[in-house]
């Protein structure tokens, strides 16, 4: 079993619980399109947790994104091997939270 690394990020956002919950399924299906070659797996788990997987060179990262009023909470689990890279990861991570929620605040797709 790979040894793997656990790390947390919060991000405020101002939408509600529909367009939030929306948004999200807009960006998986963005990704599912994308990023196909690493087996992209999406689901949510309740109203207010998604889950997400992706298989890069034989190593799997997943994580979850939790809703909340005012925030999302995302967390990642990635290899070890992967450490090195986890402040790039987070950076992209937080670029695209902040993306879509601009997306949605902007109207650019229908995330009822």
């Amino acid at each position: 079993r790979e040894r793997l690394l656990r790390f947390t990020r919060q991000f405020e956002h101002d939408l509600g619980p529909t367009l939030a919950r929306g948004t999200i399924d807009e960006a998986a299906k963005s990704y599912r399109a994308r990023f196909d070659k690493y087996a992209p797996s999406f689901s949510w788990q309740t109203e207010e947790r998604f889950e997400f997987r992706f298989r890069a060179k034989g190593l799997a990262i997943s994580g979850a994104i939790e809703l909340r009023p005012a925030s999302v909470v995302v967390e990642l689990e990635v290899p070890l091997l992967f450490v090195p890279l986890k402040g790039r990861a987070l950076a992209i991570v937080e670029r695209e939270l902040r993306s879509w929620i601009a997306r949605a605040r902007a109207g650019d797709f229908d995330a009822r």
